[in-house]
């Protein structure tokens, strides 16, 4: 197949250069749309296919299944042994994960994001699609059995995926393609979050690693556009989150908010350090892959007998939280069963991202923060704007990426008034979160393989390659007595610019290069030199 052809025919259009990049970009966006759509789609098939098994295994309605899931046993009087279906949803995930790990080759479970950041930023944008496809089912098996992990990672990777697929069709170049990939994970992000311009940042501040590039923000912008429609034709165009009234009564809030941001960035930095601690605990164990998984999902389960709003992306107990009154011993108890559930599943090899977690401790550290002042003062704290702002701060001090937080906030509220609240919160939390860790988890991630990307790309590709990987065993010595005559017929004869100078012993005596006699290599009166 001529996979030339596509960009032949719009170049037979007489379109202009820009022009024909932003059609490239649409069709990127149309795509990773239509992808996030049927990801989503999965997730609740998943959902529903496996508690609808499992209630029918055990004897019991459907409509008890949903309400174990709404309950939990620590807010019921008496212990009912139907609790003890919980654990077998997550552990039916696990076991299909470990068949997918079983039997697909080159298979990788657990937090996967941020080799997807090198394969944009050190590999030219090469994103494989089959082996994306295939963590992607493993996320939907996971995500939609309960375990506990974000939505975004994995839809973002498949956008992605989606963008170095179209690009390597109609074969464009290197810079080009990391900006077909750039957007479609902003259609993929968009599409999920029903926000345009949180699709825009996160793939300029999180995949591009901060490069704003003039000449492809029009192309980014409008793929995630075109993403937001798709979501909009699927889903509807209400906000993936309801959101009352946001306003800011009393100046002195923001002393509150301000406390706030510290402990945002104090929990994110420890969330960051607990899960590569109980990731490197489940790498290092002797257990075989299918004893960590089962492991992880039933200890997950169990969390979930009494706080099941730790199980699966966690939107639902996110908007409960922005509409209802929960208790604050409730909210901070589903804030740490949360945080182990995530490192649980994730550590254990099963498949998942690392946005949506942050999203929903932030909110209950935001509430469960308000509460407690409600309370134990006479203070008029709004909790839904504590649990919006919470949100944000917590997303900057896990991802340190202040931009796409605040805008996300902006978008699901619909209002200017989150602003100065999220600013305040975010910069704070950034600030506290990079004493306490000095990465965020994409980039602890590749700084325990070598690889740092806020050094430069450059750094990153010589970091990341071994010395084996670029040594030329067979090369031409060159012995300290050769004439010049004898060196001018080599350089005829080779390929190679450099040849290592020895003595007679085989030892070294230093390297001569093409470069250092090119000016001179006509000369005929060092013939014998």
């Amino acid at each position: 197949m001529n996979f030339s052809i596509p960009s032949r025919l719009l170049e037979r259009l007489k379109l202009h250069q820009q022009t024909r990049l932003l059609i490239i970009a649409m069709t990127v966006g149309l795509i990773s749309g239509l992808l996030n759509v049927g990801f989503r789609f999965g997730v609740e098939e998943v959902a529903h296919s496996l508690r609808t098994f499992w209630a029918g295994l055990m004897g019991i309605d459907t409509h008890k299944l949903e309400e174990l899931l709404a309950g939990g046993a620590v807010l019921i009087a008496r212990f009912d042994y139907h609790y003890l279906l919980l654990p077998l949803l997550p552990l039916s995930g696990a076991l299909i994960v470990w068949l997918i790990w079983r039997f697909v080759p080159n298979f990788e479970g657990g937090y996967n994001f941020p080799n997807f950041l090198v394969a944009v930023n050190l590999r030219g944008g090469i994103v494989r699609l089959r082996d994306t496809l295939w963590r992607s089912f493993a996320a939907i098996v996971t995500i939609g059995s309960g375990a506990s992990a974000g939505l975004e990672g994995p839809v973002a990777a498949l956008g992605g995926a989606a963008g170095s697929s179209f690009g390597r069709f109609i074969q464009a170049s290197g810079g080009r393609m990391r900006l077909l990939v750039a957007c479609g994970v902003a259609a993929a992000i968009a599409s999920n979050f029903n926000a345009p311009i949180t699709g825009v940042l996160f793939a300029f501040e999180i995949v591009l690693l901060g490069n704003y590039a003039l000449e492809s923000f029009g192309a980014i912008v409008l793929s995630a556009g075109v993403g937001t429609v798709v979501s909009r034709w699927a889903f509807g165009s209400e906000s993936v989150f309801y959101t009352p009234e946001f306003a800011i009564t009393y100046g002195w809030e923001l002393l509150l908010y301000g406390a706030l941001g510290i402990l945002c960035g104090l929990f994110g930095g420890l969330f960051t350090h607990f899960f590569f601690w109980v990731r490197e605990r489940f790498r290092r164990s002797p257990r075989s892959e299918a004893a960590k998984l089962i492991f992880g999902s039933v200890s997950v389960g169990l969390i979930a007998v009494a706080f099941p709003q730790v199980m699966g992306a966690g939107y639902n107990i996110i908007q409960a939280s922005l509409t209802a009154v929960y208790p604050p011993l409730f909210l901070i108890g589903v804030f740490f069963a949360k945080a182990v559930a995530t490192a649980l599943t994730l550590g254990s090899g099963m498949v998942g991202g690392m946005f949506g977690p942050p999203l929903v401790l932030g909110t209950m550290l935001g509430a469960g923060f308000a509460s407690l002042i409600q309370s134990y003062t006479e203070l008029p704290v709004q909790v839904t704007s504590f649990a919006v702002v919470g949100m944000g701060g917590f997303l900057t001090a896990v991802t340190r990426a202040p931009l796409t937080s605040l805008f996300l906030l902006f978008e699901l509220t619909g209002t200017h008034e989150v602003v100065v609240p999220a600013m305040f919160v975010s910069i704070l939390a950034l600030v506290v979160s990079s004493r306490v860790a000095r990465r965020s988890i994409d980039e602890e991630e590749l700084h325990r393989h070598g690889i740092d990307l806020e050094e430069g790309r450059d750094t990153g590709v010589l970091s990341s390659i071994l010395v084996g990987d670029v040594m030329q065993p067979g090369f031409t010595v060159v012995n300290r007595r050769t004439p010049f005559r004898e060196l001018v017929k080599l350089f005829t004869r080779t390929q190679e610019t450099y040849f290592p100078v020895v003595d007679d012993d085989g030892r070294m005596q230093g390297i001569l290069s093409f470069q250092d006699v090119r000016g001179v290599i006509f000369e005929e009166s060092l013939a014998n030199l």
